[in-house]
């Protein structure tokens, strides 16, 4: 079995739909939003069905029952196959020429200035702090528990914000993981990778040549900036299967550049000693957690008292966590959208406390997966240090 790492570079824009319904013949402007990146299921279709196409699968139906061990059959079964990501990639200049930096989500217990650059036309998120557990605890209806705060003093003139939109180089992140503030210049803000472009489009009648009725739509493609690129990392695929160099990907089958290689998804480098010294640490999502669905349908999220999911001897002291993601996937068997489900978005940070006897099994949880579709790259996470209760330096 070799690794790949899958890079798809744009030959267009591209589009790439959320959950909320767009459906042909609505009345009315029907304005249609692609997100980007797109969620994991939508690069784990493409990658499992062009490995089954260069196995001679013809892309009707069900692909050879022989391929299932490998590719696995249906939504839920990936086979063999292990995937992680998806993250993004920037062109920068190197000493041999030209090369790509690897970036991952900003955690969301930084935080920082936002401002606009006009003489570069570069937008800049600069950090200037953290979120950390409050020393005191504070009632609320979790309880009594001990809200994040701010470790940094601002102006009325100045907005701290957590770092929406941005992304991190691996060096940066390394930096934010032993608890210190990063350069800004790690930090990229996604105005700098790509843009929304909205276009227009109707039905018109051949007789009357007018747009007809409910067919007017404007759609917000996603274009990338200029050498920008989209990766995903899998496992499991045998020697010498090979991905095509073009594909169709996303919403109106546009196309996309394939590269393909065995260079492992870089994995920031965890402060071992210091947190099986402390024995505190955070944990901060890489990629969207997929929480376990209850009996009644709705998702428990982790709460300060209890356990990390996944991270036996865990104890969760406080958390920055996004607002939940509704991500969802498409049945291509069976030609109908998969059901919405809730995921907790890249970024979100738990800062927890572990048990001594349990310190080295957490540890062992760097660069693993937790909750649920593990194999789709959901809940994969990277552990690190507590920032200084006093400020924190460079």
């Amino acid at each position: 079995m070799s690794l790949k790492t899958v890079a798809l570079a744009p030959v267009d824009a591209w589009f790439f739909r959320d959950g909320r319904p767009y459906h042909q013949g609505e009345s009315g402007q029907a304005d249609a939003r692609s997100h980007f990146p797109p969620f994991a299921p939508t690069l784990v279709g493409l990658v499992r069905s062009s490995l089954a196409m260069s196995q001679g699968w013809d892309g009707k139906g069900r692909w050879d029952h022989s391929l299932n061990e490998i590719l696995g059959d249906g939504f839920e079964s990936l086979g063999r196959l292990q995937f992680s990501g998806p993250f993004v990639q920037r062109p920068i200049d190197q000493g041999s020429g030209r090369g790509h930096q690897y970036l991952l989500p900003a955690p969301s217990h930084l935080l920082g200035f936002k401002a606009r650059e006009e003489s570069r036309n570069e937008t800049t998120w600069t950090p200037v702090g953290f979120l950390r557990p409050s020393e005191q605890t504070t009632l609320c209806d979790l309880g009594s528990i001990r809200l994040p705060v701010r470790d940094v003093q601002i102006q009325k003139s100045q907005t701290i914000q957590e770092p929406q939109d941005c992304w991190m180089t691996v060096e940066g992140y390394e930096i934010v993981l032993r608890g210190k503030l990063p350069p800004s210049e790690s930090v990229v803000h996604a105005d700098n990778l790509w843009k929304a472009e909205p276009r227009v489009g109707l039905a018109r009648d051949h007789e009357t040549r007018l747009a007809e009725d409910g067919k007017l739509y404007s759609p917000h493609y996603v274009r990338l900036k200029d050498g920008v690129r989209l990766v995903t990392g899998v496992t499991g695929v045998p020697e010498g299967w090979l991905l095509p160099g073009l594909v169709s990907f996303g919403g109106e089958g546009r196309m996309a550049y394939c590269d393909g290689d065995e260079t492992p998804l870089p994995l920031p480098n965890v402060p071992v000693e210091i947190i099986r010294e402390t024995r505190k640490f955070t944990a901060t999502l890489l990629t969207p957690l997929s929480l376990p669905e209850e009996s009644s349908g709705y998702c428990q999220h982790p709460l300060p008292g209890t356990e990390l999911p996944g991270l036996s001897g865990s104890r969760i002291v406080s958390a920055s966590v996004g607002k939940p993601l509704q991500i969802g996937g498409w049945n291509s068997l069976e030609r109908k959208p998969l059901p919405l489900r809730a995921y907790l978005p890249a970024g979100s940070t738990w800062f927890c406390e572990a048990d001594a006897t349990a310190i080295d099994g957490i540890l062992n949880g760097h660069g693993k997966y937790l909750g649920e579709r593990t194999q789709y790259g959901f809940g994969q996470i990277a552990l690190g240090l507590w920032p200084s209760p006093h400020g924190v330096s460079r």
